[in-house]
């Protein structure tokens, strides 16, 4: 589990398509270890431990056994159509990606599939996250790292319109165009259903994501890391989607002994995925 890895800085559309462009290159298989990674990636020293760590996080690279990088499957799929994170679509699969994986970036799982309520503050989310953390045995990891994450979230997916730092420090993520959490008075916020539809594809990938064929909607509704919980949405919002991909032929449910079976498709999701990049006018 990692916690700060972020360095505190959140993260930006510009340095990933700095990483993207950088990884194309095969002379820099161990970019972030290189002496020189500063330099080549344009960034100052102390942000490209941060990068790296985003990259891994967002799902756009693999780490081989031998410490080398490569692109991952999505990695490549943005390098062909989106190489500067400017559509929308890129950015629900990198939350996707940053909230399923315990591993790599674990305060932000937690908030969205463990974390009991809808609304927290700073201390409150802070004391559960760090009896989670005991619960796991992750010892030696301090509060202050907690903090550092809530912060980090909260710069992730919260526009505040604060004018403050330097340039860089005023720069806007694009996760916060997605509306998945809203700041309340108080320094309170909350976990609410997306400001905009999510694309088809994006949904169909997160379903496939489970490794089943076949799910039930309890399944969809209560699993972590599925469409409910990735996406904070409501059973009804479940079955609009779960429609509109039947009508589009990438799913089949049906009730059978009172409960709702969800059968996916033999569409592979990241054909759906290209295509829908192609449709948006993608480069590639």
């Amino acid at each position: 589990m990692s916690y700060a890895r972020h360095q505190t800085f959140h993260l930006r559309a510009g340095w990933l398509a700095k990483a993207i462009e950088a990884l194309g290159n095969s002379e820099n298989l161990r970019l972030f270890n290189r002496p020189d990674a500063a330099a080549e990636l344009g960034i100052g020293k102390n942000m490209v431990q941060a990068l790296r760590f985003w990259v891994k996080a967002a799902g756009l690279i693999e780490i081989k056994r031998n410490g080398e990088l490569a692109l991952s499957a999505f990695g490549e799929v943005v390098r062909d159509y989106d190489p500067f994170f400017e559509l929308d679509l890129t950015w629900w699969l990198i939350h996707a990606h940053l909230v399923s994986k315990k591993s790599e970036a674990n305060t932000w799982y937690f908030l969205f599939n463990k974390y009991p309520g809808a609304e927290t503050d700073r201390e409150s989310f802070v004391d559960a996250l760090e009896r989670y953390q005991a619960l796991d045995n992750a010892a030696g990891i301090s509060r202050s790292s907690f903090y550092k994450d809530f912060d980090c979230i909260m710069g992730t997916y919260v526009s505040t319109n604060k004018d403050s730092g330097t340039p860089e420090d005023n720069i806007v993520c694009p996760l916060t165009r997605l509306g998945l959490l809203d700041q309340l008075r108080n320094g309170r916020v909350r976990k609410v259903a997306p400001c905009h539809d999510i694309p088809l594809s994006v949904v169909f990938a997160v379903l496939h994501s489970a490794g089943m064929v076949r799910l039930t909607v309890s399944e969809i509704v209560e699993a972590e890391g599925n469409l409910a919980k990735t996406f904070n949405l409501s059973i009804d919002t479940i079955y609009r989607y779960l429609d509109l991909l039947k009508n589009r032929g990438l799913v089949d449910y049906s009730r059978t002994a009172g409960i709702d079976t969800v059968v996916l498709g033999v569409v592979v999701p990241w054909e759906f995925i290209r295509s829908e990049y192609k449709l948006l006018g993608g480069s590639a």
